[in-house]
C-alpha cells in the first residue's frame, strides 16, 4: 500500500509543481490563457494516470478477493454438497446429457459446414469425399518429395533437410481428411499402403504410411469441431507419469492412453470453475462415452491408443526401414509423446527414428522431457513455428496471463505459486519462419514472446501477407479476414506454402 501512495503522490506533486510553473509563467508573460490551457491539459494526463492507477489496483484487488471466495467459500460448498449421493448421481447424469448434447451438436456442424464448404472449393476429385474445414483453404496436397525420405546417411544437406521438411508438413497436413482421401494422396505419393489410426471423431486420429523402406507415422491436429479434442487442449495440467520421460500435459497423455496415465477420481475437488469443468467434462468421456455411442465400430476405442499405434509400428518394422513421425498443432503433441514413449520402451530401436518434424505444436511437457527425447534423439527433432503462430506458445496458464498483465501492481504481490510456463521446455531445434517466409534456424531455441508481434505490421496490414494473397484461394483470404493473424499463422496449409517457398527460393539462388 505504501508503495501505492507514493506513486500516487509522486504523480500529484509533479502535476502541481509543472502547474505552478506553467500558470506562473504564463500571468509573468501575459499569456495566461494559452498557459491555462495547457494547464487542463495536464490536469486531464495526470487523471488518466490516477484512474489507471486506481483502476489496475481494483483490478487486483477484484481478483485477490474472488480467489479467496472461491477457494474457502465456494469450493468447500461445491465438495460437500458432491459428498450426498443423490446429488453426485444427478451432476454425473447432467454431465452425461451436456456433453452428448454437445458432442453431437458439434458433429452436426462440422457435416452442415463440410457441406455448404463444398459448393464453394468442391470436394476430392477421385474419392468424391469432402476436404476437413482445416484445409479449406487450401485444399492441395501436391509437392510430396517421395525420395527425401529414403535418404538416410545421418547426415542431410540442406536441399535434402527442406525437402524432408516439406513431405513430412503434407502428411502433417493430409492426417486431418477422410481416410478414402488419405489413402489415395498416400499411394499417390509413392507409399505402398496405410493404416488409419483412429476414427472422424476419436480423441487420437492420423494414418501410418509404409514404403520398402519406410514407415510414416502421422497425426492430426484439433479438429475445432470435435469436443474431445478442444477438452483436450485445454486440459494443460502437467502430470509425472512415473516412466521417466518427464512431467507431460496431462490432456495430451490422457488422449494418447500411455503408461501412466491418471484416471479420474469419481468426483474431482473443485479448484477453479474453469478446470472443474474441463475435470468433469474429461471425467465423463474417459470413463462413461465410448466411440460406438455415436456410430462408430466397438474397437475404434482400442485404435487409437499408443499400444496400438506402436503395434502397428512394431509390426511393419522389418530390418531395412526406418520412421518418421510428424504432426501439426495437437497432432505435433502427439507424434512428441510417442515418440518418446516410444524410444523408451524400445531403446534399442531409437536409432530407427530418423525425424521427429514438429509444425505449429504447443508445449508438451517440462526440462527433464525434453532432455530425455535430445538424449535418445540427438540431432533428430525439428521443430517448426510460423511467425506470430500463438499454438507454440502455449499451454500457458490463465493465472500467468494475468500476472503478466497486472504485474507492475504496486499494491499486491502476486507471485505464481504454481507451475506456470516457465517450466515448460522444447526439445530439438527450432526453425522459425518470419514474415517474409524466410526459414532460419533460431539461436534461442524458443518461440519469441508474442507481444512484441504489437510493436509490428502483421496479419492483413503486411506487405508480405498481402503478396501472398494474390496467389491464394478465396476461402483462405476469407479466413485471413475472419481469423486474428496469431490464428492465420496456425495454418498447416501455410506451413506447407511457405517451406515451398523457401525451398524454391533457395533452390533457384543455387541453379543460378
Amino acid at each position: 500500500g505504501l508503495r501505492t501512495f507514493t506513486a500516487v503522490v509522486l504523480i500529484l506533486s509533479l502535476a502541481i509543481l509543472l502547474s505552478t510553473i506553467l500558470i506562473g509563467y504564463g500571468y509573468y508573460n501575459n499569456h495566461s490563457t494559452e498557459f491555462i490551457i495547457v494547464w487542463l491539459l495536464i490536469l486531464i494526463c495526470t487523471g488518466f494516470c490516477l484512474c489507471f492507477v486506481v483502476t489496475r489496483e481494483l483490478l487486483c484487488l477484484t481478483l485477490s478477493l474472488n480467489r479467496l471466495l472461491f477457494e474457502y467459500i465456494i469450493c468447500p460448498i461445491i465438495n460437500l454438497i458432491c459428498k450426498i449421493p443423490f446429488v453426485e448421481s444427478i451432476l454425473s447424469h447432467f454431465e452425461w446429457i451436456v456433453f452428448a448434447v454437445l458432442f453431437n451438436v458439434l458433429v452436426l456442424l462440422d457435416s452442415l459446414t463440410q457441406f455448404v464448404l463444398h459448393f464453394f472449393i468442391g470436394h476430392h476429385p477421385h474419392t468424391q469425399e469432402k476436404f476437413s474445414l482445416v484445409n479449406s483453404g487450401d485444399p492441395s496436397f501436391s509437392g510430396f518429395i517421395f525420395d527425401s525420405l529414403h535418404q538416410n546417411n545421418g547426415n542431410d544437406s540442406e536441399i535434402i533437410f527442406k525437402e524432408k521438411s516439406i513431405s513430412l508438413a503434407l502428411a502433417a497436413k493430409l492426417s486431418y481428411e477422410t481416410f478414402g482421401i488419405i489413402q489415395h494422396e498416400v499411394k499417390k505419393w509413392g507409399f505402398e499402403s496405410c493404416q488409419r489410426i483412429g476414427t472422424d471423431y476419436s480423441s487420437v486420429r492420423g494414418f501410418v504410411a509404409l514404403s520398402h523402406s519406410v514407415i510414416l507415422v502421422s497425426f492430426s491436429g484439433t479438429n475445432p469441431m470435435n469436443l474431445k479434442h478442444v477438452i483436450n487442449d485445454l486440459h494443460a495440467t502437467r502430470i509425472d507419469l512415473g516412466t521417466g520421460i518427464g512431467t507431460i500435459h496431462a490432456g495430451f497423455a490422457r488422449a494418447l492412453q500411455v503408461e501412466g496415465s491418471p484416471q479420474y477420481k469419481p468426483r474431482p475437488k473443485a479448484k477453479s470453475m474453469i478446470s472443474t469443468f474441463i475435470d468433469y467434462m474429461n471425467q465423463f468421456f474417459n470413463e462413461n462415452v465410448r466411440e460406438n455411442s455415436f456410430g462408430e465400430n466397438n474397437n475404434s476405442m482400442k485404435q487409437h491408443t499408443y499400444d496400438s499405434i506402436e503395434k502397428t509400428v512394431i509390426n511393419l518394422l522389418e530390418s531395412d526401414k526406418v520412421i518418421y513421425v510428424t504432426g501439426h498443432s495437437l497432432g505435433a503433441a502427439l507424434a512428441q509423446l510417442f515418440v518418446a514413449e516410444f524410444v523408451r520402451k524400445h531403446p534399442n530401436l531409437s536409432s530407427r527414428i530418423k525425424g521427429l518434424y514438429i509444425y505449429g505444436g504447443p508445449k508438451v511437457g517440462d526440462t527433464s522431457h525434453a532432455k530425455f527425447i535430445d538424449k535418445h534423439l540427438p540431432n533428430k527433432v525439428f521443430r517448426f513455428v510460423n511467425n506470430f503462430d500463438i499454438v507454440p506458445r502455449l499451454p500457458i496458464n490463465p493465472p500467468v496471463i494475468l500476472m503478466k498483465l497486472i504485474s507492475s501492481s504496486l499494491l499486491f504481490d502476486f507471485s505464481n505459486k504454481s507451475s506456470g510456463s516457465s517450466s515448460w521446455s522444447e526439445p530439438g531445434v527450432l526453425y522459425m519462419i518470419d514474415a517474409t517466409g524466410k526459414v532460419f534456424r533460431s539461436q534461442s531455441g524458443t518461440s519469441p514472446d508474442i507481444r512484441l508481434a504489437f510493436c509490428q505490421t502483421k496479419g492483413i496490414c503486411s506487405l508480405y501477407v498481402i503478396r501472398r494473397m494474390r496467389s491464394e484461394s478465396m476461402m483462405r483470404i476469407l479466413f485471413r479476414f475472419a481469423f486474428p493473424f496469431f490464428v492465420n499463422d496456425h495454418f498447416a496449409s501455410d506451413y506447407v506454402s511457405l517451406l515451398l517457398s523457401d525451398y524454391l527460393n533457395y533452390t533457384n539462388k543455387k541453379n543460378s
